[in-house]
């Protein structure tokens, strides 16, 4: 808001380890998500010179315990509108929806991308389906941030759990990796606006 930026800080909760600032950018970055292992972090954004201008963002990678190393761009895409990433259970592959389209800009459908964690190789694997994946019912003045909205994966691995955003209503969706395919867990004319999981 106005010339504030948020920064990304890590604070120890261990005796009087203080806290270490990670980034030092001149945008904003989503909220970032620990990997697994504890080592990384990952969140959306763009860090670039006027990336507060563009659509266009990119998952950036930063290690916890390195004392001044710089976030690091893994992956670009032409827009991510909900901002969510989620690292897989083995810590090796990254979800994030959003799409690779500059000309449809705001108006593309959000796709599920996996992205590798070190090569930064993406792949849509719902390019098949004609459907927004993500709460966008909330992009409006009337309500409030409801919570996350963004892929979850399930703890095999082998699938994932999503919002599809169609013809006006939010239904949570079951998103199988191998079939590729996508199987709706809810459905009717209503809004879900945020779901997590519970083991």
């Amino acid at each position: 808001v106005g010339d504030y930026v948020r920064q990304l800080a890590l604070v120890s909760t261990e005796g009087d380890g203080g806290t270490r600032l990670l980034t030092r950018a001149f945008n904003d970055l989503g909220a970032a998500t620990w990997s697994p292992d504890g080592r990384r972090l990952a969140a959306a954004g763009n860090l670039e010179p006027g990336g507060d201008q563009q659509r266009r963002q990119a998952i950036y990678l930063l290690e916890s315990e390195a004392e001044d190393a710089a976030p690091r761009a893994l992956f670009w895409l032409a827009e991510m509108r909900g901002n969510d990433v989620a690292w897989s259970p083995d810590g090796s592959r990254i979800a994030v929806c959003g799409h690779d389209d500059t000309v449809k800009g705001h108006y593309g459908f959000q796709k599920l991308w996996i992205v590798d964690a070190e090569t930064g190789r993406g792949d849509c694997v719902s390019a098949a389906y004609d459907v927004s994946l993500g709460d966008y019912s909330r992009n409006q003045d009337m309500r409030r941030y409801g919570g996350p909205d963004g892929p979850r994966w399930l703890p095999d691995g082998r699938a994932l759990l999503v919002l599809t955003n169609e013809r006006g209503t939010v239904n949570l969706a079951r998103f199988d990796l191998e079939h590729r395919s996508l199987t709706p867990i809810t459905e009717g004319d209503h809004s879900i606006c945020a779901f997590t999981l519970s083991e």
